[in-house]
This record gives C-alpha cells, sequence and structure tokens, in this order.
C-alpha cells in the first residue's frame, strides 16, 4: 500500500493516465498536474491541503480506486 500522501498521489496520475489523457485528469481533479503534485506531497504535512486532498480523492478520483 502507499506510505505517503505524494505515493498515492503518483499512483492516480499513472494509473488515469492509462485511460484518460493528461487534460481529462486536469478535469477530474480540478488542478493541473504539477498543482495535484503539491498538494499530495503536502497532505500530510498541512492539515488544510490534507482535507482538500481527501476531498479530491472522494469526490472527484472514485472511479480510480
Amino acid at each position: 500500500l502507499f506510505k505517503t500522501p505524494k505515493e498515492l498521489g503518483e499512483f492516480v496520475i499513472s494509473s488515469s493516465l492509462m485511460t484518460s489523457t493528461e487534460k481529462e485528469i486536469e478535469n477530474k481533479i480540478g488542478m493541473n498536474l504539477d498543482d495535484w503534485r503539491k498538494v499530495c506531497e503536502l497532505g500530510d504535512k498541512d492539515v488544510q491541503v490534507g482535507e482538500r486532498f481527501r476531498k479530491i480523492l472522494l469526490k472527484k478520483l472514485t472511479e480510480v480506486f
């Protein structure tokens, strides 16, 4: 499993790119992939960013899992 939000975020990107374009992923998560990587990197360090990370996973990316 994933030890950090960053690892999970990279999995989301790589698995999503198998079936979607980069632009489609960005539309799903509501931000560009660089911003997504920043959210993932800070997800376990900043409470507000962590909450944003969880909301994106739960509300926008449920089909990835």
